[in-house]
């Protein structure tokens, strides 16, 4: 694989690649990223022919967050960030090898505990180790030291669920985590056709459907065309159908470990078909997404909104009828600093008749909104809740 490495600095993460002599940048995968963000999945910057930068905001490595001490729910809301991420590799067709799957390379935003992931569009991507999810999965199983008032026994019966998997399937995944941890869901938005947005801050009524695809025919046609992720969806360590071991076997490491590898009970391991669900639909607010967005605060009376910035929690108080953001100080209302990405006048908000937009003034890395690109020099009205990006700077839009 391309040849890696990581900087922390100027309130973003960047991991730098170097292709190798037989890869080339995908271009297809490459306008997928540079026309709408893909929450999870790290923004890639291209420098020259043989050279990708990966950006996100500011968080740390997912392995030392594991080891700090997390809670139940913590844990499942990585696992389902992860289903997340293979949600959104399949709805646009990327390939599954070309996802890092390496814990050096997987990091966590603290506050937002939003997980960001290495994509590579690349063609003839060199093979390279660690390139099979469930590797992943028992890594992070490993890696986890739960708060003291934790039980340990969640992750035993999560690694017995896994070992029964044949390969892996999102929704199967999603239905364990809504019997073990259904809030999980109250901030994980799933992937549904034309919507990006990946982290919410307020339940989504959601009917358990979507998953990245118009129907179940079309999952299934898509599960067997995609013949050259089998080695990443399989598992290794699988229970085959007469109830032995499958020929790889997983060594843990210590003795809690080896509990995990030991089979449940049968009263342990309840059926998965019965998971609860969400019920009803999430109302759109905007054209430029399907599903729903937060409301933190329905209170409309107020006439100017406001911004809050995710790589901090800031809050930017939008108080005048056209309200510049950029990184030039001199001429913006607010000022964006430590991202180079953003552009000198990047974008104005507009507050006119209680209705509120955003205009793109040329900048060179784009605005999103709700994982959306907006045209240049065009009102695009906006709504409460809307996640909005200025290049790779995160705000979420709210009014008062």
């Amino acid at each position: 694989m391309a040849k890696l490495s990581v900087d922390f600095k100027n309130g973003q993460i960047t991991v730098k690649s170097k292709l190798q002599k037989p890869e080339q940048i995908n271009e297809r995968e490459l306008s997928v990223f540079q026309n709408k963000m893909i929450r999870g999945l790290m923004r890639p910057v291209v420098r020259n022919e043989k050279k990708i930068d990966y950006t996100a905001p500011i968080g740390i490595y997912l392995k030392r967050y594991l080891q700090s001490g997390i809670t139940k729910y913590d844990f499942f809301l990585i696992i389902a960030q992860i289903a997340e991420a293979v949600n959104k590799i399949e709805y646009n067709d990327f390939s599954y090898d070309n996802l890092v799957l390496n814990l050096d390379y997987i990091f966590i935003n603290e506050r937002t505990k939003e997980v960001q992931f290495v994509y590579q569009p690349v063609i003839s991507l060199v093979s390279h180790e660690e390139s099979n999810i469930f590797s992943l999965l028992y890594q992070i199983v490993n890696s986890t030291q739960l708060q003291l008032n934790e039980s340990e026994y969640f992750l035993s019966d999560f690694v017995t669920f896994l070992r029964n998997l044949p390969y892996f399937e999102t929704k199967q995944i999603e239905d364990y985590i809504l019997q073990k941890q259904p809030d999980v869901y109250s901030q994980v938005k799933r992937q549904r056709k034309g919507d990006s947005k990946f982290l919410k801050d307020k339940l989504y009524d959601d009917n358990g459907s979507g998953y990245g695809y118009e129907s179940n025919a079309q999952f299934n046609s898509q599960q067997q065309s995609n013949n050259a992720g089998a080695s990443y969806y399989s598992n290794p360590s699988a229970i085959n159908n007469q109830g032995g071991n499958a020929p790889f076997s997983y060594q843990p490491s210590n003795s809690f470990e080896s509990a995990f590898y030991q089979e449940n009970p049968a009263d342990s391991n309840p059926a998965y078909e019965n998971a609860p669900s969400f019920n009803g639909g999430g109302e759109g607010t905007t054209v430029l997404d399907d599903g729903g967005t937060s409301v933190l605060n329905d209170n409309s009376h107020s006439v100017y909104p406001y911004l809050i910035r995710l790589s901090n929690y800031e809050r930017v108080d939008v108080n005048k009828p056209s309200f510049r953001i950029g990184k030039e100080k001199s001429y913006v209302d607010y000022f964006v600093m430590n991202n180079s990405a953003v552009s000198r006048i990047h974008a104005d908000i507009i507050t006119r008749d209680g209705r509120y937009f955003i205009k793109d003034n040329n900048s060179t890395n784009r605005t999103f909104v709700n994982g959306s690109v907006i045209p240049f020099e065009q009102e695009v009205e906006i709504f409460d809740g809307d996640a909005i990006m200025l290049a790779n700077e995160a705000f979420e839009f709210h009014v008062n």
